[in-house]
């Protein structure tokens, strides 16, 4: 039962850690209380949505789309905003 409990608590643990990385590079995009990178948000957003953060992998999809940051892939914005955590 203890194991169990600890690979929760694990994964719970990666979780936060993913959500607040997505957080940082939402707020690097908006610039919100530090300078604006769209280069350096991509940087941690791509790494999150790598490691199957839903939401991370629906934005970078969309920076595949709008060709802003990255060069402009319609197949990869496809993929990263149609992924599920597990495909990544």
């Amino acid at each position: 039962m203890e194991t169990s409990m600890g690979s929760s608590t694990s994964g719970d643990h990666l979780s936060n850690e993913l959500d607040r990385a997505f957080e940082n590079g939402m707020k690097l995009i908006k610039g919100e209380g530090i300078e604006q990178s769209y280069e350096k948000a991509f940087e941690i957003l791509h790494a999150t949505a790598a490691c199957g953060h839903p939401e991370s992998q629906f934005v970078v999809g969309l920076m595949y789309d709008s060709g802003k940051v990255v060069k402009q892939s319609f197949e990869k914005a496809f993929v990263w905003r149609n992924s599920r955590p597990t495909d990544a």
